[in-house]
This record gives structure tokens, C-alpha cells and sequence, in this order.
């Protein structure tokens, strides 16, 4: 690969888990830079390897060594193109971080501290859609903020969860029409009896993109989406 001749901030995009939501992520940083000339948008570099194991899997086998030593290998290629900054596009996957190099660990933008940060910020109860891997290992939980956030996430009984995992998140992951997705989480709103929602994998990603594109501003449901809050500051140059 070419070298960036300009020294232009690259922002590396670890996706493939799944590639539909860090493909649509890419897609979303663009929608929001297209203001901009062509040559000023934003330097993206998206490493998508659908091969990764199952992140769920892993976790409830207790497997995680075989999948810190994948998650560092891309990491590295990443970092060896030019990327100062990375994304992984998988909340599940921030569990295995802890095991990475701090050096490593440095240079990658957390979509769990990115939505914590959020919720402190609005202050308000969301429903937390989220994969069982992501449950399970208490992925937000375990994040130094959560004691001061944690009265704001409204979390599913074992059995939404379920629906929340095998009927939405794996049905995106199949390339189903989001569409049909949209009155489950409708319905999961009113039973909770809050009127937002928590992007907490990133297969949410693309129902939100599909809410925003259907009803633009004139929103029935709040959310909460990291990779929309990247995306509007990689294409503002914060990040």
C-alpha cells in the first residue's frame, strides 16, 4: 500500500464483525462529511475480515486466547498502513481488549466509552440492545464509568434477550430487511417504558441508519449509537 503522502490522519476501521455493520459505518462517516471536497474527506481504512470467531461463541467456551492473538494480528496491520486511530466495529469484542498492549489499547476508540459518555450525558433510561456474549461478560459493566451510568441502561429479561440476540441481531447479520425488525423493538420500548435505545452491537447500526432514513428528525424513538457519534466527529476532524 501507498504511503499517505500528506500525513493525513488515518482512521483504521477493524471490521468483518459483522461486515455489513463496519461496511454501512464507513458509509455513515462519509453521509456526514459530504460538505466537503472530495480530497478533504475523511482518510478511512477499513480491514474486514468476516473470518473472526464467533465473539459469543468464544466467550461462552471460555476461548478467548485464540481471539486476542486474531484481534492483535489485524490490529497490527492496521497500525503498520498508517492508522493512529482505530475502531473496532464490535462491541463484543471490546472483552478481549484488556489483553491487548497498553500501547495498542491506546490507539483504539472505544464504542464503550463512547456510549457511556453519552449516557451520562443525556441522562435518561435506554434499553440496552445488545448481543448474549455482550451480556454475559458484562462488557459495559466492567467499564470504570459505569457505577454513575448504570441507572440510566434498562436491561432485558433473559428472555427478550434471546429475541434481542437470535431475532434482530443475527437476522441483521443475515442481511434481512431491517424494516421488519423495527416493531420487535417497538415493542420491547413499550414494555420497558422507555422511548430510547441503546446501539450496543453494531448490527444496531443499520436499524438506526434505516429509523433516520424513514422518519429523518420526526423521531418516535431516541437512541444511543457510538458509531453515529464517531462518525460526526471523524467528519468534523475531532477525531
Amino acid at each position: 500500500m501507498e504511503q499517505n503522502p500528506v500525513r493525513q490522519k488515518v482512521l483504521g476501521v477493524l471490521g468483518g464483525m459483522g461486515p455489513l455493520a463496519s461496511a454501512e459505518f464507513v458509509k455513515t462517516i462519509y453521509e456526514f462529511g459530504t460538505g466537503l471536497r472530495e480530497q478533504q474527506a475523511p482518510f478511512v481504512l477499513l480491514y474486514s475480515d468476516p473470518s473472526f470467531p464467533d465473539r459469543t461463541e468464544t466467550i461462552l467456551e471460555r476461548s478467548c486466547e485464540p481471539m486476542q492473538s486474531r484481534l492483535l494480528a489485524a490490529l497490527s496491520r492496521l497500525r503498520q498502513h498508517g492508522a493512529s486511530k482505530i475502531v473496532i466495529c464490535c462491541v463484543t469484542s471490546h472483552h478481549f481488549l484488556p489483553g491487548l498492549p497498553d500501547q495498542v489499547r491506546s490507539e483504539i476508540i472505544s464504542l464503550v466509552e463512547v456510549t457511556l459518555n453519552e449516557v451520562s450525558r443525556q441522562r435518561k433510561r435506554h434499553l440496552l440492545l445488545c448481543s448474549t456474549g455482550t451480556r454475559r461478560a458484562e462488557v459495559f459493566e466492567s467499564h470504570p464509568m459505569w457505577p454513575v451510568c448504570k441507572d440510566y441502561f434498562v436491561i432485558p429479561d433473559d428472555a427478550d434477550q434471546r429475541v434481542i440476540h437470535d431475532d434482530v441481531i443475527y437476522q441483521i447479520k443475515k442481511n434481512q430487511d431491517v424494516r421488519k425488525l423495527v416493531p420487535s423493538i417497538e415493542r420491547l420500548l413499550s414494555k420497558y417504558g422507555v422511548d430510547s435505545f441503546i446501539a450496543g452491537c453494531t448490527e444496531i447500526h443499520l436499524l438506526v441508519k434505516h429509523i433516520l432514513a424513514v422518519r429523518g428528525q420526526d423521531l418516535r424513538q431516541g437512541f444511543i449509537d457510538p458509531l453515529i457519534t464517531i462518525a460526526k466527529k471523524v467528519a468534523t476532524g475531532e477525531i
